[in-house]
């Protein structure tokens, strides 16, 4: 980067990994201090004035990679001279295994007394004049002096007069720093007078100056070996230092597999002593190491391993077998084994370092398992089942048979999470996945594929077999779940496809299963559609007209209409209601039907609920502008379910109100009986904040829903809107007529008015008012017009 602006100016691929960002972004950054995650001004100022003098920088900080988690990094830092300005170099080292290994060493000290104490080899701790402070009773037994003998004690006062020349090298070297640490063989002076060979490792504690604070020795006793050596060879008393510590199980065994030599880590995994070991072949203790198959090919390609070890090929390299081993009490654990020849007694053999993988085998497994398998049910993730998805067609198309896949997805589920609780909602579908289980054979599988959808994969089937289980689950979801001590009931919807030769993709069974769940929804809930291609035709428009309503709200495409509210006792117009038209540039004028379900769907129905009420409200107040000494008339704006249950519903109101001057006394709203009854307590509460702004209420379809005296008395509406189904009816079906005069006689003992929708014939009106209603409004008087037709008749003061 630039010496002076501190801007990246290039980087190599490894720094880009470790941070992972691109060199187009890295150059972009203001400076280099963008990629640490503290405040740059927090930076050392040290670090420039280092750099300026030319000195090579070094350090370790954290900095932040491009998905915002922090790596630990060591750099140095230098200013060099390129492509003819200052810039400065920086070579950079991710440490952060590092730093994680320095917090387990911490951790581990709380063990370190343990180990001190009851280890079998000698430790010491002196200070830098190899003065003893503390030694543990190996080290003392070792030596033949007690703790207190020793305490203080000089270590060159029993160490071999020819050894202490080195000794005071060596340590000199290793507390100037020129050695992390050295490890030698020497001989010691026993109390009594004996030598013993010691074989100490000798490192240094250093303060936070880095001055030497303490020697630490832990030291081996190697008389025994020193006496067996003096006949080997240099390379194997290598061998046997590191044979005899190592961590892993060695055994050395010839080209028969019998064992000649093992550690004692291979006696203590396997339960036999060293005798009995040497008295076996590896055949004995390990088993699927290498197929015959395996070795078949090995040979082929250039000799047995064996071969290649007798040979004395130097590059013979180490080679990796798993399998598992066979303990003396039978059990078995699984292992990796590496396999490379040594030189033994003065014979070629096989040196097998043998890792037991037990935790890693059950990791892997688990790591495995959480990949494909979804967390809360157990049940397969969407991973596995297109995996599962995608090899029953494989084998279906070898068959000639079938698959079939059910998209099941739970009825009114977020219903129980908003009364709940999510933990409520979670259990329940811990129970719906232990019946999708109970439902089904051995071989097919059911998967959650996230919220309350699951589906179901059946091999071997037809369209009776898949109803047949669809029917089956349906009937087991509707019995009663027993939730925080209470019963829950709950349905489902399924969708049914089976592939066919044209549609064998996984992906396309599982959006047709999906578009016949929506058709399934579509009819009702709690049941089951079977998919077919017109599906696939309808959900492409249908997805299409979603599209083009998004755009449509950006273009103002949406324009308000209105009806006029005839009061029947003068025929006078009382009001008008404000209805939305799409003037869609390519379909034409579209009705609230062709695009209201969509934009529920889709949550558009906010948006444009807003825009249309907005739009009534500026031209209602333009309206009572234009005639100022006029009678005042409502404007009436529909509500729907979405926009009646938005927490925001009377805040907007009111700001709709503030913004366009309209008086609220001339707003109503006009809400549709289920709307209104589906969750009676929350639409009680809305509906009075609502009042408190003084704007007026209708329920809309009045007699097409579940409405209950109790609760429609409670609620503060001023009018009922009786459906145009029952008004049709006026003329032709008794039973109609009588409903509708009910509904009249109803709402004017509970002090409403009474709204008829949809009028169409003089005959209509006429018997609406024999029946006393109070307002009527439909294409008798005037289709839905746009503002300017609207302006004349409310100017001219109709009347009918």
């Amino acid at each position: 980067f630039d010496a002076g602006t501190k801007r990246i100016l290039e980087t190599n691929p490894a720094f880009r990994r470790i941070l992972g960002y691109t060199a187009e972004e890295l150059e972009r950054m203001t400076t280099v201090y963008d990629l640490v995650p503290d405040d740059p001004r927090s930076i050392d100022h040290n670090v420039e004035r280092t750099l300026e003098q030319g000195h090579v920088l070094v350090g370790e900080r954290q900095y932040r990679r491009k998905d915002g988690s922090s790596v630990e990094l060591e750099v140095s830092g230098s200013v060099i001279c390129y492509r003819g300005r200052e810039v400065v170099c920086a070579v950079v080292r991710d440490i952060t295994e590092r730093k994680r290994a320095e917090e387990a060493l911490r951790e581990s000290e709380e063990r370190f007394r343990t180990i001190f104490e009851q280890t079998a080899v000698g430790i010491s701790i002196a200070d830098p004049n190899r003065r003893l402070l503390e030694t543990n009773p190996a080290y003392q037994e070792m030596v033949g002096y007690s703790e207190e003998e020793l305490y203080g004690k000089p270590i060159a006062e029993f160490s071999h007069p020819d050894d202490v020349p080195v000794d005071t090298e060596l340590n000199n070297e290793l507390l100037a720093d020129n050695l992390d640490r050295y490890q030698r063989e020497k001989r010691y002076i026993r109390k009594d007078g004996e030598s013993v060979w010691v074989r100490p490792t000798i490192s240094v504690v250093r303060d936070a100056e880095d001055e030497p604070q303490f020697l630490i020795g832990v030291v081996e006793n190697i008389t025994e070996r020193k006496r067996v050596e003096n006949a080997l060879k240099e390379s194997e008393q290598r061998f046997r230092q590191l044979f005899e510590q190592s961590v892993e199980a060695l055994i050395v065994h010839d080209e028969e597999g019998k064992i000649v030599d093992c550690n004692e880590e291979t006696c203590r995994s396997l339960g036999y002593t060293r005798e009995e070991l040497l008295a076996m072949s590896v055949r004995d203790i390990a088993t699927g190491l290498l197929s015959e198959e395996e070795k078949r090919e090995r040979e082929k390609r250039g000799g047995t391993l064996w071969q290649r070890i007798a040979a004395g090929e130097p590059d013979t390299p180490a080679v990796v077998h798993f399998g598992e081993h066979k303990c003396k009490d039978g059990t078995t654990f699984p292992i990796e084994v590496r396999v490379g020849g040594v030189d033994y007694s003065g014979k070629r053999m096989i040196l097998a370092s043998v890792r037991d993988i037990t935790k890693r085998k059950t990791l892997e497994e688990q790591l495995a398992h959480r990949a494909f398998h979804d967390s809360l049910t157990d049940l397969p993730n969407r991973h596995l089942f297109m995996d599962r998805l995608r090899h029953a067609l494989a084998r279906a198309d070898r068959r000639a048979g079938k698959v079939a896949v059910l998209f099941v997805d739970l009825d009114n589920f977020k219903l129980v999470n908003d009364s709940l609780g999510h933990e409520a909602g979670d259990r329940l579908l811990v129970a719906v996945a232990e019946r999708l289980r109970g439902c089904l054979r051995p071989g097919d599988t059911a998967a959650r594929l996230g919220g309350d959808e699951f589906t179901i994969l059946l091999e071997g089937v037809d369209i009776r077999d898949a109803t047949q289980v669809a029917s089956r689950i349906a009937e087991a979801l509707r019995a009663p779940f027993d939730l925080e001590e209470r019963q829950i009931f709950t349905s489902a919807s399924i969708g049914i496809v089976l592939n066919t030769t044209n549609q064998d993709e996984p992906g396309n069974l599982l959006r047709n299963a999906d578009l016949a769940l929506y058709q399934a929804k579509g009819s009702g809930k709690a049941g089951y559609a079977i998919f077919d291609p017109g599906m696939s035709t309808h959900a492409l428009k249908h997805l299409e007209l979603g599209n083009d309503l998004r755009q449509a709200l950006e273009r103002d495409e949406f324009k308000v209409y209105y009806q006029p509210k005839v009061l029947l006792d003068t025929g006078k117009i009382i009001g008008v209601e404000a209805l939305v038209r799409w003037e869609h540039p390519e379909r034409g004028l579209l009705l609230p039907s062709d695009f209201v379900p969509i934009a529920e769907e889709t949550g558009l129905i906010l948006h444009l609920g807003q825009r249309v009420l907005e739009k009534a409200c500026r031209q209602a107040r333009a309206w009572q502008e234009q005639c100022p000494g006029g009678p005042p008339r409502l404007m009436c704006v529909n509500l729907s379910a979405r926009q009646f249950q938005h927490p925001d519903l009377a805040r907007d109101i009111a700001r709709v109100l503030r913004e366009t001057g309209l008086d609220p006394c001339s707003l109503c709203l006009e809400i549709t009986e289920s709307a209104v009854m589906k969750d009676v307590q929350s639409t009680i509460t809305t509906l009075q904040e609502l009042k408190g702004l003084s704007v007026k209420f209708a329920i809309d379809d009045f007699g097409t829903g579940y409405s209950s005296l109790s609760y429609l008395k409670r609620f503060p509406v001023g009018f009922l809107k009786i459906d145009r189904s029952f008004i049709d009816g006026l003329e032709k079906d008794p039973e109609d007529t009588v409903l509708v005069s009910g509904i009249i006689t109803l709402a004017h003992t509970l002090g409403m008015r009474v709204i008829a929708e949809g009028v169409e014939t003089a005959e209509q009106l006429a018997r609406l008012r024999e029946m006393e209603c109070d307002i009527a409004q439909g294409n008798y008087f005037s289709e839905p017009v746009s503002g300017r037709p609207a302006t004349t008749f409310l100017v001219n003061d109709l009347r009918w």
